[in-house]
């Protein structure tokens, strides 16, 4: 099954065997894919980590974040344990990672244009996606002018009585 890459238990020469990629501000979780190309993780079904929320928390600097994540994921695939025939998922879940971020800028109405040209990339460089709901609502919401966008969001958070989720945005400034 899925692991939550959370808190995984990883002995320290693995980690060794593994260096954290230095030129990154964070690499996160993606440490966790290297080390399964060569080693299978045991799922244990008992919580041994609390994450704490607080409004600084660096998950939500959108845009940094994910382009760490779509570094990481890139050199993932010129590693030796890479196997050959994950190339395919590779490139399937690089466009959800990116689908899931151009998603969530839309609805929060965070960096609506850097979103706009990241949903035609990333659909241009993965067509298959076009079969996807999501892509073509991401289309339709990407040919909207800014402020439309957000009326829409603002109707939408209404109907589904959410509250507005700030993205990290003093990170960027």
């Amino acid at each position: 099954g899925f692991i939550i890459p959370i808190a995984p238990l990883v002995r320290t020469k693995v980690y060794l065997e593994f260096p954290l990629y230095e030129d990154l501000f964070s690499e996160g979780e993606s440490v966790f894919w290297r080390i399964a190309t060569k080693y299978k993780f045991f799922y244990l079904d008992s919580p041994l980590v609390v994450m704490r929320y607080h409004e600084k928390n660096m998950g939500k600097a959108i845009k940094k974040n994910m382009d760490i994540h779509l570094t990481c994921l890139d050199r993932l695939i010129l590693s030796k344990h890479f196997p050959q025939n994950a190339f395919a998922a590779y490139q399937e879940y690089r466009f959800k990672i990116i689908l899931g971020n151009v998603w969530h800028c839309f609805r929060t109405n965070f960096e609506i244009m850097w979103a706009k040209k990241l949903i035609l990339t990333s659909i241009m460089s993965y067509p298959k996606s076009l079969l996807n709901l999501r892509s073509f609502v991401l289309i339709f919401y990407a040919a909207m002018p800014k402020k439309l966008i957000f009326y829409a969001n603002k109707i939408i958070d209404l109907i589904l009585r959410k509250k507005l989720f700030k993205p990290l945005e003093d990170y960027y400034n």
